[in-house]
């Protein structure tokens, strides 16, 4: 399997708790979705509903194997979050989407997709 590009939006961006999953991987560049979607906070870390009318700002990266199946564990797919891919400017890149099952008792929507301010505006 060759590299892949995703899509990070939450725990993953850069300065994040989780972003060291994507030490061995290089940024390509930044990419703000279609405003198709609906971001939520799960508490720590955001869920992406795929309805709504808000665009998701994220960090596009390449990664390898090894990368992608421990990007799968971090989310939980496909049981947690499954992955779909969207157009970039750097290619198709895959994006981790909240399961139907655990879309129920929506938390807070982060109105504007940005995780990082609301993040950063709710937890520093």
């Amino acid at each position: 399997m060759p590299t892949q590009l995703v899509m990070v939006y939450g725990s993953l961006l850069e300065g994040l708790h989780n972003h060291s999953v994507l030490n061995y991987s290089g940024m390509v560049g930044y990419h703000k979705t279609d405003s198709i979607y609906t971001m939520i906070s799960l508490g720590g870390f955001p869920g992406v509903l795929k309805r709504g009318k808000t665009s998701i700002k994220g960090e596009v990266y390449e990664v390898d194997l090894n990368t992608f199946k421990a990007l799968d564990r971090l989310e939980g797919h496909p049981t947690f979050y499954h992955r779909e891919l969207i157009y970039t400017p750097y290619g198709e890149a895959w994006i981790y989407i909240l399961t139907d099952h655990y879309q129920h008792g929506i938390k807070k929507e982060v109105a504007d997709g940005d995780w990082r301010e609301y993040y950063e505006r709710t937890y520093k």
